[in-house]
């Protein structure tokens, strides 16, 4: 498996105190929630929640070096990138927003889309349509939803109809200090985007792992187990993935 963007993050957020054994020190004044490598464009995106920003860094250069800051709506958590590499998606908590960053233009211009419920996690599947967890409606209602960006306004956000228990609130300020571990719903997709797998904290000591399809835009299967980790890692075939120390089949 490659290494966990979980893993990645932690990283970023302490390498001070591992200056002498790991890598090279990059000092930020904040704790990251979630990052994005782009290797076309040798930069790295990076969640900085309390700023409701995302910063970029050109790994161009060693050590890697800020560029620039594009402002987000409020609490951004987590992070994904289009497939085709022309748009960063920003699930933001609590503007209730998903944030598009055009990596094409030179000023990262940015439009926002509302969502009935307040973000925690999202990916990008291989059709470009992005799926985006959420705390519900309080009704158990739009705990995942899609968005197209080639479909029209009205038709953008369909809610998936089958979905997990929603996940709990996220916890700000985050628990050790570490970002990452604020939002209560995370997802990552398979190396070829053709399934995308969900874990959702729903209680203090439970959580539901899920397998979502991004073809039919259907729930494959999902399993409540007490106590698991909200990290995950897939395997590069998509058909095992971690989530802390256990490992589940997709199939």
């Amino acid at each position: 498996m490659s290494l966990p963007r979980p893993l990645l993050v932690c990283i970023f957020t302490v390498l001070p105190s591992w200056s002498a054994t790991f890598g090279t020190v990059v000092g930020h004044p904040q704790p990251f929630a979630d990052l994005v490598l782009d290797e076309a464009r040798k930069s790295v995106y990076l969640v900085d929640t309390y700023s409701n920003q995302v910063d970029v860094y050109s790994t161009a250069t060693n050590p890697p070096r800020l560029t620039t800051s594009v402002k987000t709506s409020a609490t951004p958590l987590a992070i994904a990138m289009s497939r085709s590499g022309q748009s960063l998606y920003v699930a933001c908590y609590d503007a209730s927003a998903l944030d598009i960053i055009d990596l094409t233009s030179t000023n990262f211009s940015k439009t926002s889309v509302t969502l009935s419920a307040k973000p925690q996690g999202v990916a990008v599947g291989y059709n470009e349509k992005v799926l985006i967890s959420t705390l519900g409606t309080g009704t158990g209602q739009a705990v995942l939803t899609t968005y197209d960006p080639s479909a029209s306004a009205s038709a953008a956000l369909p809610a998936i109809q089958v979905a997990p228990p929603a996940p709990t609130a996220a916890a700000l300020p985050p628990p050790l200090g570490l970002m990452y571990f604020a939002a209560k719903s995370q997802l990552q997709a398979t190396r070829d985007g053709t399934i995308i797998i969900g874990v959702n904290q729903v209680t203090v000591a439970a959580r539901t792992v899920f397998v979502f399809d991004v073809a039919s835009s259907t729930v494959l299967a999902s399993r409540s187990i007490a106590g698991i980790s909200p990290i995950l890692a897939v395997s590069p075939d998509g058909s095992e993935f971690l989530s802390g120390p256990m490992l589940f089949e997709t199939s």
